[in-house]
């Protein structure tokens, strides 16, 4: 059965991509790109979130690369605040949700964020691992307080051909449109059983 599904960092990439996807199966779509859902500015997210009213799952998808060495702490800090406190912020919008709603958090994570990466991409690796954390504790959190209601987890959809990767072979990947297509299945089956998983395209 469709619902509603809230994304933030829709207006390109694998955002966008899953966002036509749920469009296309039929589900209310709502978040959208730095313009519309600024994940950095609390006050902005945090009405557009009031506004679209209880969602069925969150997408916490805004994200940058960040490229610079590991003692270039202003990079650094900057891809933090975008792909781990913009998570944040998103889950805090909807805290006003969690008493009446059943919501399924996503965190859109990375291989990256567990294994490292090559020179260069420290901040980002961080702020995935930060994400892979922080879910697993949000995960925790919501089952203390509505045990048997809400879900949080992480999602890696692997290595996507976006203009985000910066591999010199990027077009040997599977395009976000693939991606989504493989991915919305999954996630809207997601549910408290799923509580504090890892989920990849392959389940």
């Amino acid at each position: 059965m469709a619902g509603k599904v809230f994304i933030t960092g829709s207006s390109r990439g694998i955002g966008a991509a899953l966002r036509l996807e749920f469009e296309r199966e039929g589900w209310i779509v709502g978040g959208g790109g730095r313009e519309a859902c600024n994940v950095l500015d609390k006050e902005v997210l945090g009405r557009v979130a009031y506004q679209f009213g209880i969602p069925d799952i969150v997408i916490c998808n805004a994200g940058v690369i960040g490229q610079g060495a590991a003692w270039n702490a202003p990079e650094i800090k900057s891809t933090m605040a975008v792909n781990f406190f913009g998570a944040v912020n998103t889950v805090e919008a909807f805290q006003f949700a969690l008493r009446e709603g059943r919501i399924t958090f996503v965190g859109m994570g990375s291989g990256w964020g567990i294994a490292g990466a090559k020179v260069g991409f420290s901040g980002y690796c961080a702020s995935k691992h930060a994400l892979e954390g922080y879910f697993k504790t949000l995960a925790t959190e919501l089952d203390a307080l509505w045990r048997g209601k809400h879900c949080a987890c992480v999602f890696d959809p692997g290595v996507v051909n976006t203009d985000l990767n910066p591999s010199s072979k990027r077009n040997e990947f599977p395009m976000p449109a693939v991606v989504a297509s493989r991915a919305v299945p999954l996630l809207v089956e997601l549910g408290n059983k799923d509580n504090g998983r890892r989920v990849t395209l392959d389940g």
